[in-house]
């Protein structure tokens, strides 16, 4: 057995084999995959059974000893492949046979990646492990830091990238196919997991750097992106399309809470996307400096712009996303977001990009729960002046839309607006949102007294959610948009505009995982006051009451909510305790009805409550789940105001604390069915 550096051995099967050095007790296999002594240019496999540390001081002679030599690290212990810092991780591809984990150092590995089969590449901590490579070091523009060229075999068995960050300088971070070109390639089952794709933002900016790239013909399919992010780039996501009867798309795609943000052109570009969802994803200053961008890019800068071409396309989701002050920076035609199905309407294009030979067919667009602020324009559907038809059936629901004005110096862009149509024969329905103001959007005709954000024709608007008998949120910021607690002022902003009396304590205050201020009790005498009005009554008609709670400590004595009751005979309160979980109690003609949802408050938590009456039913849903009862009596207050953050009119005890936000009661019956999976917005 070879016990130096300077001996080794070539066999077939090497993992089976017994070892050929052994160095502190820990044994070792040393292969050299077809070397010779004068050329060993190929690559060296270690294999161990322990003491990584010794290991990867052995792999790093051998790659000392023999210059152009690369070496894989086997551990048989955990069967797994390691890339210390200092080697290779394409060695340890090389070396890897498919389903195999290749557990990747902290440091800096400056290197192109091929993953030409199934593997699972784990680093160390997106922080902390990163693969860098330039273009003149890769030697070769078009292709990414990690080539992917492999498929997984499905959701539980994929292709897996997690843990580390890539750097690509004039390069695609991550790449499906070649730049620009038209490989044909087909991958599937692909999960990006707590990877961040971080680029130079060089000016003037180079096309190249893309975060996520999928060339012309080239298709990705079954994609989960969790936690991620494509920032400082160019583009975050180019998904590339010939114009052609070419087939290839990018498809079923899931991105959970990852950023696309201060990229230079675009967060996402894609001419090809489909069955999409994006969940809780952050969009923010992309297009930020035009002067970065050739002239002909500048005019068009956006967060998202889904710009479809030649194919079938359809169901694209935005839940809880954030997209906020893109292209505000001399950009003509800048824009949030933006879906559009070239090739139809007055949209023929020019060679080579025939849209009307092979147009794109596009639908069902749903953006619900986001916020949408500060970009040139909010939300647009289809290419400005070209009368597209698609996409069709579009909702925008239960969105911030606010503060989406004209940044561009000049006066030749396009209609501006929280939400522009540019779509022939098509209605884009945009009912229950918040506009920036509690008139509603303006509309030159529908809603003239609107000093809410723009709206072009085709838009319904109506209603909005400052529709509402009562609107009382904490949103109190400062000059550069940050949280500013400690007022104790508070207003309806609903569209009577009721007074608001503070009670003890209550401030505007501030909580970890909120995004701006909360309404904040203490527990001790802390409460919002509210006159009588009819607008507390609602019998057997339709309404909602819905609110966000976050409880200092779980209650175990009652602590109430919201309540309209003062000891007579109707009356209705909201309350949380340890034997009920949340509950509510309506009396009517001195007869007591209930609905006991037995859900505990978790403290800490955000939970979100709604009281809904649907044609005469009384449910109760917590974090969007009805309760397993309802009652059919009529709600009507007790006739002496309604509080909030206690549980009676009359009675100076049960008063809740902790924190609570955007507490509204309208009359309609906002939701008639478990609505889990698209709860409003998170304080």
């Amino acid at each position: 057995a070879a016990n130096t550096i300077n001996e080794w051995a070539y066999v077939e099967d090497e993992k089976s084999l017994d070892n050929n050095m052994t160095v502190n007790g820990a044994n070792y296999l040393i292969v050299n995959n077809y070397g010779t002594v004068a050329d060993p240019t190929a690559t060296f496999y270690l294999y161990t059974d322990k003491d990584q540390a010794s290991a990867e001081t052995i792999a790093l002679g051998l790659n000392a000893k023999f210059s152009n030599t690369k070496t894989a690290i086997w551990d048989f212990g955990n069967l797994k492949y390691i890339a210390a810092s200092g080697l290779s991780i394409q060695a340890a591809i090389n070396a890897a046979s498919p389903g195999d984990t290749i557990d990747v150092a902290a440091g800096t590995f400056n290197e192109n990646i091929l993953v030409d089969k199934r593997l699972s590449i784990i680093g160390q901590g997106s922080d902390v492990t990163t693969i860098a490579q330039t273009q003149a070091g890769a030697g070769d523009s078009k292709i990414g830091v990690v080539q992917l060229a492999a498929s997984g075999l499905s959701d539980l068995e994929p292709v897996l990238l997690q843990d580390l960050s890539i750097k690509p300088t004039s390069l695609a971070g991550i790449s499906v196919g070649r730049f620009t070109e038209a490989t044909g390639q087909s991958v599937e089952y692909v999960k990006l997991d707590h990877v961040k794709v971080i680029g130079t933002n060089t000016s003037p900016s180079t096309e190249q750097e893309r975060g996520l790239h999928v060339d012309r013909t080239s298709s990705l399919s079954y994609l989960v992106v969790e936690n991620c992010a494509f920032d400082n780039l160019t583009y975050g996501w180019y998904f590339m399309k010939d114009v052609s009867a070419d087939t290839s798309n990018v498809q079923y795609v899931t991105v959970t809470g990852t950023t696309f943000n201060h990229n230079n052109h675009k967060g996402i570009y894609a001419e090809k996307l489909s069955d999409a969802t994006f969940t809780g994803c952050t969009v923010d200053q992309n297009g930020f400096d035009s002067a970065a961008l050739p002239s002909y890019f500048a005019p068009w800068s956006a967060g998202v712009d889904i710009n479809l071409k030649a194919g079938t396309y359809s169901n694209f989701e935005f839940n809880t996303c954030t997209i906020t002050a893109n292209a505000i920076d001399e950009s003509k035609e800048g824009v949030g977001l933006t879906v559009k199905g070239r090739g139809t309407g007055n949209d023929p294009g020019s060679a080579p990009n025939l849209y009307g030979l092979y147009p794109a067919t596009v639908s069902n667009v749903e953006i619900f729960n986001c916020t949408v602020e500060g970009n040139e324009r909010g939300i647009r559907f289809g290419e400005p002046g070209k009368n597209n038809t698609t996409p069709t059936n579009i909702s925008v629901t239960n969105c911030y839309i606010q503060n989406n004005v004209q940044h561009y110096a000049g006066a030749d862009g396009t209609e501006y607006g929280g939400v522009v149509n540019t779509l022939d024969g098509v209605i884009v329905g945009a009912e229950e949102n918040w506009w920036g103001n509690a008139s509603g959007p303006y509309h030159a005709t529908l809603n003239a007294v609107g000093a809410g954000d723009d709206v072009s024709d085709n838009v319904d608007f109506t209603p909005w959610w400052n529709e509402d008998s009562l609107w009382v949120r904490s949103e109190e910021l400062d000059v550069n948009g940050d949280p500013s607690p400690g007022g104790t002022s508070f207003a309806d902003v609903g569209n009577t505009a009721k007074g608001v009396t503070t009670n003890g304590g209550v401030v505007h205050g501030t909580e970890a995982s909120a995004s701006d201020t909360v309404i904040a009790f203490d527990g001790v005498g802390d409460y919002l006051s509210l006159a009588h009005s009819t607008d507390w009554n609602f019998a057997s008609t339709d309404f909602t009451i819905d609110m966000w709670v976050n409880f200092e400590i779980q209650p175990t004595a009652t602590q109430g909510i919201l309540g309209a009751y003062n000891g007579g005979l109707n009356g209705y309160y909201l309350y949380c305790n340890a034997a009920d979980g949340f509950g509510l109690h309506v009396k009517n003609n001195g007869v007591w009805s209930a609905v006991i949802s037995h859900v505990p408050a978790v403290a800490g938590d955000w939970h979100h409550l709604a009281i809904v009456g649907d044609d005469g039913t009384v449910t109760l849903y917590v974090d969007g789940i009805a309760a397993t009862t309802t009652v059919t009596t009529p709600v009507n207050s007790g006739g002496t105001g309604l509080v909030i953050g206690r549980l009676t009119t009359n009675l100076n005890n049960y008063y809740f604390k902790g924190h609570m936000d955007e507490v509204r009661v309208d009359n309609t019956a906002r939701w008639t069915a478990n609505f889990d999976t698209e709860l409003p917005i998170h304080p």
